[in-house]
């Protein structure tokens, strides 16, 4: 019998937004996390359903027939509204930001933004810290479900972009889902917030770490020459047994640590500094890469990063994804990798979707690059045959992973 986490109280979702096709997409999307979801399609509606619904997080599109979205923020404003808010659009990434800053100073909870189209990954990222669940599961029951496979490992593959313009895989990031009682694969965005709450993130992270090495190794003892990327949560990096452990586990696998990269977030690196300079040096020590996430928001924040030993930069798909397009994406997007470059680090590039943002990320001199443009998530049985095909620079498909919802509105 296949284990469940339990939320005790679903969190409320209010969606706001009159494209009856986005209400449908993300209620679908969320109430699979085990939200409670209301839709609004029109203005009118709005006031009564706040009152009845008292939503925890609201989803606000900007551009409302006849009413926008600032309009909304000062309504809500007026209530005494205290829920999370998420400003959703298709217009001008600056008018979105614009509209944040309003919000805020309403003293509202502007919690963040999401850029149409999105994906089901970004809706569940929105949402993650929201799931505050109770989990039933003990240490050992959390890694008898680990060994029962219901936590299953896929592979995202990394494409070499700056020599080869995307037509080999130079690495693969893991990705964990968790296949419950529905047979129906769960995010890290849907459980990880309930993993930490039961205080099960340190066992979580060395079961994950065992499993992608010894898959790892499995590839490399059959002649296949690609690296790995293994994502450590914020909390672990102020474990100081985890670079031991990491290091103990590549050599029992038989494995050279120049061939794996462990991602942090730049939030983990920025946040707690003093530790993330004692891990990623100790990683680097190790023979390890290291690589940090950024939305590259933030100058100050990346000379920060620059002081630190890390040997990539990933650029996240937040800003990627508005390449030609946005012309503040594009001038973030060529920046970093320039500086990168000039640094002598590597970077890797998330989120292309078409062919356009390859060739811009190719002639910006990325050095390698994922994406849905790349084609869908691989499971492990796959690594080696997408591997062999791409050496001639076909791709296998060109099927998202994700849905994406509507361009506008």
């Amino acid at each position: 019998m296949k284990a469940e986490f339990v939320n005790t109280f679903p969190p409320k979702l209010l969606v706001i937004d009159d494209d009856e096709g986005i209400t449908d997409f993300i209620k679908h999307v969320t109430e699979e996390m085990d939200f409670s979801v209301n839709c609004v399609n029109d203005h009118e509606s709005i006031g009564e359903t706040f009152r009845n619904f008292k939503p925890d997080v609201i989803f606000l599109d900007l551009c409302l027939p006849g009413y926008d979205g600032v309009e909304v923020l000062h309504f809500l404003a007026d209530m005494g509204c205290k829920s999370k808010i998420f400003l959703i659009s298709g217009i001008d990434g600056t008018i979105l930001k614009s509209a944040s800053e309003v919000g805020k100073q309403c003293n509202l909870n502007i919690a963040g933004t999401l850029a149409k189209p999105f994906l089901i990954e970004d809706i569940q990222t929105a949402l993650k810290n929201e799931l505050e669940p109770s989990s039933k599961f003990t240490t050992q029951e959390f890694q008898n479900v680990l060994g029962a496979g219901e936590f299953v490992l896929s592979y995202r593959p990394r494409m070499a972009i700056r020599s080869l313009a995307g037509s080999a895989i130079a690495s693969v990031e893991a990705h964990v889902n968790w296949v419950g009682k529905q047979a129906i694969p769960q995010s890290a965005g849907i459980f990880m917030p309930k993993i930490r709450a039961a205080n099960l993130i340190k066992t979580y992270c060395h079961v994950v770490v065992d499993k992608a090495l010894e898959t790892y190794s499995g590839w490399s003892s059959r002649g296949l020459d690609i690296g790995i990327v293994i994502n450590i949560d914020d909390a672990m990096i102020i474990d100081h047994t985890l670079p031991g452990f990491l290091a103990s586990e590549v050599d029992k696998c038989g494995i050279s640590p120049n061939r794996v990269t462990f991602g942090i977030s730049e939030k983990a690196a920025l946040s707690n500094s003093t530790a993330a300079l004692d891990f990623l040096t100790r990683l680097r020590i190790k023979g390890f890469k290291v690589s940090i996430e950024t939305i590259g928001s933030d100058s100050s924040d990346l000379n920060k990063l620059l002081h630190l030993p890390f040997t990539e930069l990933r650029i996240s798909r937040d800003i990627v994804r508005r390449v030609t397009e946005d012309v503040e994406a594009e001038f973030n997007v060529s920046t970093l990798i320039s500086l990168c470059n000039k640094a002598g680090l590597a970077t890797c590039v998330d989120g292309i979707e078409t062919e356009a943002c390859l060739k811009f990320i190719y002639d910006c001199g990325a050095t390698e690059g994922q994406g849905i443009y790349f084609g869908d998530i691989l499971q492990a049985s796959e690594v080696e045959r997408f591997a062999t095909g791409n050496k001639n620079g076909s791709r296998e498909t060109e099927t998202p992973m994700h849905e994406t919802a509507g361009s506008s509105g």
